[in-house]
């Protein structure tokens, strides 16, 4: 088998550092595939010193973040290697993503952590849904401002810049950001533990295929950042109640929504300003306020302005005398930032959702029509100044609950950067000589094999089958994925789902492992299942993943199993396949369509004869 070690007693191994650059060196979008041309004479290269590097921006109108546990690799959906005639594939990692989140988490302390979020863009300030600012009793706001991609924005800018626009939509994340990616690869990245001889396979071609946007990008937080609303009862506004759900813009003016006139637009100030008199209604004594957040420079609470999501407003005609109503005034259908002394963020309603009519006798309306004089949208200036326990008069919150985004990112300067080094010359004879043989020059490579089975809704006993034909396999880890939520930056895309899930086995060759059915029933109250926890344990170090994170079994679930030990390998191809049977709850019916990806991984044989190049599983 192919290695060598360098020795202080043996003359110095040269190495150094180069750059492989993408195929056309243009700038690549979302569902694109890069390639890469690895020559041969590059020799053998270090997997544990090459990564991938690139720029990447983020375009669309709200503050969006790559998936906090793994950064900038969600980006990448396949990963193929291809020797250098591209005849033999020599690995194919299928669903990258949805693995390395299971890796990355299981196999992360803190130092680790912050490491990935310097390096590959991982946003890591929310953590179990919280934010260190709202356990610190500070605005959430302040997250977005850890963001590498959104800092762009930070509320020290100048009131009333012009944020970054493409075209006339408003770009929340203007920065352009560089990061460093470890490969999860058995021959370009982290899980090898030797050199690759590129020479052996006449160089290497590389593909990676990337996810959609709304797959690889997250909203920052459904309700905003700004997270500031007020509750208020029938009392009046002396019994108001501060509750971080939705967030607050200011309203300058609105288009129609007169008495009994349909509401078809509305104006939101680019920075959150109120008058610093009860009597001021000019611009220029319009000044920030804490209370109410800024939408065009700091773009906080803009993860809430998206094109297809209802928007509310406090409505009232005599406010703050009496208590307002919060009522929805339809969908954004468009938005349009309009500079000037004090800019603004036009848009324009589509009709009100069915589920928010609260006109008399229901029924379809275009758009909101207020019925009375309470029911007007007020005009920012055109009212008293707020007092201190209240957020200014004509705020707009938009519901977390609905919409879709627009959104996009682009990478640029894309390149491969390879640790190669010349090994003794000696060597490399020894290496050729072993080519011209009938047994041939062999490399192991440790790999991750990719398997796809659907399970309905309401199957109380998932029967799965996994037609493996891997002959050295270490160990399986299976991902049951909810369909229904992929594609959508309201949630995470690469997350688990556990489905009122109750226990599991294996079945291999024909025998049940672990022979005892494992528990997992707990894991949907919050509370882990130790003997399933341990199970992948067992299965990542076979993989020769360190493990230093048991937490939060529920939130990253996943069912695993060692095949072999202490550096053995099993044959799952002489078995026929391997099975997963998972039972779910009877009482509480499981309700969702799941993808069950499965990974096994073992070791892959690339044999180099007189003959030419066999791939062996």
């Amino acid at each position: 088998m192919t290695d060598f070690n360098s020795s202080p007693f043996e003359n110095t191994i040269t190495s150094k550092s180069t750059l492989v650059p993408s195929d056309h060196q243009l700038d690549y979008n979302d569902g694109d595939t890069i390639r890469f041309d690895i020559p041969p004479f590059m020799s053998y290269i270090d997997p544990r010193q090459s990564v991938l590097k690139m720029n990447v921006k983020v375009r669309g109108s709200s503050i969006y973040r790559f998936n906090e546990k793994i950064g900038v690799q969600s980006v990448i959906n396949n990963l193929r290697v291809y020797d250098g005639t591209q005849t033999h594939t020599l690995e194919n990692l299928q669903n990258y993503a949805e693995r390395l989140v299971k890796e990355y988490h299981y196999t992360q302390n803190d130092s680790v952590k912050h490491k990935r979020d310097l390096l590959e863009g991982a946003e890591s300030s929310i953590e179990d849904g919280v934010t260190p600012w709202a356990r610190e009793g500070k605005d959430k706001s302040a997250t977005m401002h850890t963001s590498q991609l959104g800092a762009g924005y930070a509320p020290t800018q100048a009131v009333n810049a012009a944020p970054e626009l493409d075209g006339t939509t408003i770009l929340a994340n203007p920065n352009t950001i560089e990061v460093v990616l470890p490969l999860s690869s058995g021959i370009l990245g982290t899980m090898s533990k030797r050199m690759f001889p590129a020479a052996l396979t006449q160089g290497l071609k590389v593909e990676i295929d990337t996810n959609i946007a709304t797959k690889a990008l997250q909203i920052w937080s459904e309700a905003g950042f700004a997270g500031q609303e007020w509750s208020v009862d029938g009392a009046g506004l002396a019994n108001a109640v501060y509750v971080p759900a939705k967030t607050n813009f200011a309203v300058q003016s609105v288009v129609g929504g007169a008495v009994g006139v349909a509401m078809t637009g509305i104006k939101l100030f680019a920075d959150a300003l109120q008058p610093a008199a009860a009597s001021t209604t000019n611009a220029a004594a319009l000044v920030p306020v804490d209370r109410a957040r800024n939408v065009g420079v700091g773009m906080v609470g803009a993860s809430n302005l998206l094109v297809g999501r209802p928007i509310f407003c406090w409505t009232t005609g005599t406010f703050p005398g009496t208590a307002p109503s919060y009522e929805c005034v339809g969908v954004i259908n468009s938005m349009l930032y309009v500079a000037g002394a004090v800019p603004t963020i036009d848009i324009t309603l589509g009709a009100v959702p069915a589920i928010y009519q609260t006109v008399a006798g229901g029924g379809a309306v275009a758009n909101y029509t207020p019925t009375g004089a309470r029911d007007v949208i007020p005009a920012f200036a055109a009212v008293a100044a707020p007092a201190a326990s209240f957020p200014e008069s004509g705020i707009a919150s938009v519901s977390p609950a609905e919409g879709t985004a627009e959104c996009k990112y682009t990478l640029s300067n894309i390149e491969l950067v390879l640790k190669t080094a010349a090994p003794p010359k000696a060597y490399s004879d020894n290496l050729f000589r072993q080519t011209q043989t009938d047994e041939g020059a062999v490399v192991d490579i440790l790999t991750a094999e990719t398997y796809r089975n659907n399970v309905n809704q309401g199957e109380v006993v998932a029967q799965i089958n996994i037609p493996a034909l891997n002959e050295r396999a270490v160990s399986i880890m299976c991902l049951p994925i909810d369909q229904s939520l992929a594609h959508s930056v309201l949630v995470d895309n690469f997350a688990t789902t556990l489905d009122n899930i109750q226990n599991y086995n294996f079945i291999v060759n024909g025998q049940l492992q672990p022979t005892r059915k494992a528990l997992l029933g707990r894991l949907s109250n919050d509370k882990s299942e130790q003997v399933a926890l341990w199970e992948i344990e067992k299965a990542l170090s076979s993989a020769k993943l360190m493990v230093r994170n048991l937490n939060k079994q529920e939130q990253q679930f996943a069912i695993a199993r060692a095949l072999a030990r202490y550096g053995g390998v099993y044959n799952l191809a002489a078995d026929g396949n391997i099975s997963l049977r998972c039972e779910y709850s009877s009482s509480n019916l499981p309700v969702k369509n799941k993808l069950f990806t499965s990974y096994i991984y073992g070791l892959r044989r690339i044999r180099a004869t007189k003959n030419g190049l066999v791939v062996e599983l």
